[in-house]
């Protein structure tokens, strides 16, 4: 069974309400006020809300043809980030629920 491919690196920045969520190959970007948004991506239209619930950041996507997205966003103890989906089925497709977790690494320091 073949999965989504997880990047190696994943870094998170905030400001305020304003989320930016950095991979090698894509820069995703949440306003964590709990308003519904509307995102054009590489499926279509969905529309996105994000807001912190019991200090977990919960991203739902629910796309014009159907299709639900839940991911959460969780510190674990150990410090670690861990990630996790629930994805609805559609049509063929069932539904599917994992969890990545990353490792935290020290912000570089910049060599001036």
């Amino acid at each position: 069974m073949r999965g989504p491919i997880p990047s190696p690196e994943f870094h998170i920045e905030q400001d305020g309400d304003n989320i930016a969520f950095r991979t090698e190959k894509n820069l995703r970007l949440l306003h964590s006020d709990g308003e519904k948004r509307k995102k054009e991506g590489t499926e279509g239209r969905q529309e996105v809300t994000a807001r912190f619930v019991k200090g977990a950041l919960v991203v739902e996507s629910k796309g014009e043809q159907g299709g639900k997205r839940k991911e959460t966003y969780t510190r674990r103890e150990d410090e670690r980030l861990q990630i996790d989906f629930d994805i609805s089925g559609s049509g063929r497709m069932p539904g599917l629920k994992f969890k990545l977790v990353y490792d935290v690494a020290p912000a570089p320091n910049p060599q001036f």
